[in-house]
């Protein structure tokens, strides 16, 4: 799934004020939110379905983390995405 999202969010945009950026730096969390449910829902399985609250927000929180580890392993898609930073891992519970 998440390799399927993430040619969507790379892509760049056709069009509007923000034409030629990549997709993912400029949705807003609400917009990546319902455009994920809206795949999962709609495009993933063969039979639409729908999908729980507390479903959909887990999966959200997992596509997001593997783009949180993808950043902090590739410096390329760090400076793609405009992170200028490091990430710090907090072992803090």
């Amino acid at each position: 799934m998440n390799d399927q999202v993430s040619e969507f969010d790379f892509m760049p945009v056709l069009g509007g004020e923000h034409k030629g950026e990549i997709s993912i730096k400029v949705v807003l969390v609400e917009g990546k939110y319902k455009a994920l449910k809206y795949y999962i829902e709609k495009k993933l399985f063969k039979k639409s379905t729908k999908i729980d609250t507390k479903t959909m927000d887990s999966m959200f929180f997992l596509h997001t983390y593997h783009y949180a580890i993808m950043a902090h392993d590739d410096r390329r898609l760090r400076k793609v995405l405009g992170i200028k930073k490091r990430f710090v891992w907090i072992n803090q519970i």
